[in-house]
């Protein structure tokens, strides 16, 4: 059986959806074409550096700009040394991280 997908900002879903019976198998493999898969994410990277004036601790590494007495500058205090800028992840990133914990939590034995 074939199923379609649409794959849209790097999360892919079914176009009609299908009803897997209960002892089907719970992961699935889909051929991309390496040209179309992008090595890494640096064009995030450039643009969120772009995005913001930041500075840069004793160590150069970009650490949150804040104002005082404002939330970040409070993070940044608590967060001390670990307080560094890091690139964003998108909701479908954070879901599939949910979804890849629960499942090694309740489907792998």
């Amino acid at each position: 059986m074939q199923i379609k997908i649409a794959i849209s900002q790097g999360q892919a879903r079914l176009l009609a959806p299908v009803y897997l019976k209960p002892d089907a198998p719970s992961i699935y493999y889909i051929d991309v074409p390496d040209e179309m898969v992008e090595p890494s994410r640096d064009w995030f990277q450039e643009k969120l550096e772009n995005s913001v004036v930041r500075h840069k601790d004793k160590d150069h590494t970009l650490i949150p700009d804040a104002a005082p007495g404002s939330l970040q500058a409070r993070f940044n205090k608590i967060l001390g040394s670990m307080a560094r800028v890091r690139p964003g992840t998108s909701i479908g990133e954070d879901h599939q991280m949910v979804m890849d914990t629960l499942e090694a939590r309740y489907l792998e034995h």
